[in-house]
């Protein structure tokens, strides 16, 4: 992998893009997080021109794995926690697995019926 690929921390964050992310998140207009962490104007905007990318190939994920009801609660969840509904989603997911409580939240006969 060359050195162009590599992660880059800034500002204690682990890549520029979750600099980027952060303080965006705090409002902060481009030409502002350029000064902040010394990035090029440019370099700011494209890095918040893919985070915007990646949210949006994120819902369409979503939307394709739930129906719309599902995902209209997912997001007001989602959005209660402050969380994107992408993130929230996985989570349920990854709790639910390592819980192991699969069959308690599916509350299904047919896997009850197999234990027997």
């Amino acid at each position: 992998m060359s050195q162009h690929h590599l992660a880059k921390p800034c500002m204690g964050y682990p890549t520029r893009t979750a600099a980027v992310k952060a303080l965006s998140e705090q409002g902060m207009s481009s030409d502002m997080i350029a000064h902040k962490t010394g990035l090029d104007t440019r370099t700011v905007a494209a890095l918040r021109q893919n985070l915007v990318r990646q949210r949006e190939r994120r819902a369409k994920a979503l939307e394709r794995l739930l129906s719309e009801e599902t995902l209209m609660f997912i997001e007001a969840a989602a959005e209660t926690r402050g969380v994107n509904p992408g993130a929230l989603a996985m989570w349920i997911i990854d709790t639910v697995a390592r819980e192991e409580i699969i069959d308690a939240v599916l509350d299904d006969q047919p896997a009850r019926e197999k234990v027997a």
